[in-house]
């Protein structure tokens, strides 16, 4: 599993490995809500990452001491207990909320990543930007729509927790950058996230089927695929011409929920996935203009 950066950059290519990622990445929100109707959400993250590190181990072993080699464990261990916290809520939040609604509450992260920004890593933020922020929070309100006809309201507050953690790990792989290989990075992540997660996936154990069994492994090796068809991605185009793609997860994830579990789209979910895509549209823009600038001054 190595990345060749020397490679010439084909945008198109970038792209189509981008939309591979959303499927697979769709694929295991069906599995997940799938499994959730027999296994307690701490027995499919432990499950998942169980056979995420196994996955990994033949890779691994083929470059031998160097891929095992780090001085980041502690690292990895926050990180692999903010994934198991944030996969647990959001492993409960799918067994009641439609999948589409899922990915709509998903596109907040980069908003809520924003935010945590301005405490951890003492960005400023500009009035415009805040402005984006609370227009993409309110398109999740919309969604939720906490009246009468709401889907239930806990699901949708832990996946927004869950959310706020993947946020939250977005903020620590920028503050500390690891200067570790890719397989390395995925496997010790793997690793302590499925030690993390033992514990509390032994006291809510039932037995797994073969069917199942096979389920989770094809879980485990999706989340690995996600990641490696994302850096594949960004091998073969800019970061700026990948992101708006992000978004058609929304349409994946609407027809995977209306073909696997029969969930149909309400206007208040599409109105509200079109605010929180405009304003997380808008955000992309102003990052990658604000770093233009950035550029264009150290450059003069």
């Amino acid at each position: 599993m190595q990345l060749n950066s020397s490679s010439k950059h084909n945008p198109l290519r970038g792209i189509i490995w981008f939309i591979l990622s959303l499927i697979i990445c769709s694929g295991n929100d069906v599995l997940t809500k799938h499994l959730g109707d027999d296994f307690h959400p701490f027995q499919v993250v432990f499950m998942r990452f169980f056979f995420g590190t196994l996955s990994l181990l033949p890779w691994m072993f083929a470059r031998q001491r160097r891929a095992f080699s780090t001085q980041r464990i502690g690292f990895y261990v926050l990180r692999g207990a903010l994934l198991w916290g944030g996969l647990a809520l959001w492993c409960y939040g799918l067994r009641t909320t439609p999948i589409a609604v899922a990915s709509s509450i998903d596109f907040i992260i980069p908003i809520i990543t924003m935010l945590m920004a301005i405490p951890l890593l003492r960005e400023h933020i500009s009035p415009k930007r805040w402005m984006a922020a609370i227009v993409g929070f309110m398109g999740v309100w919309i969604i939720i729509n906490p009246g009468k006809d709401a889907f239930p309201f806990l699901p949708a507050m832990l996946m927004l927790l869950s959310a706020s953690m993947f946020a939250l790990l977005d903020i620590l792989n920028k503050k500390y950058l690891l200067a570790e290989g890719v397989l390395t990075m995925l496997f010790y992540t793997a690793l302590l996230t499925m030690l993390l997660s033992l514990g509390p996936a032994i006291r809510v154990w039932v037995p797994i089927s073969s069917s199942s069994m096979r389920l989770f492994f094809r879980l485990g090796c999706g989340a690995n695929l996600i990641l490696y068809c994302i850096l594949k991605s960004f091998e073969q185009a800019e970061v700026s011409a990948i992101v708006p793609f992000r978004y058609v997860e929304l349409i994946i994830a609407a027809v995977f929920g209306y073909v696997f579990f029969h969930e149909c789209i309400s206007m208040r979910m599409l109105l509200g996935a079109f605010v929180i895509v405009t304003s997380s549209i808008y955000l992309a823009r102003e990052e990658t203009r604000r770093n233009a600038e950035k550029h264009y001054s150290s450059c003069c």
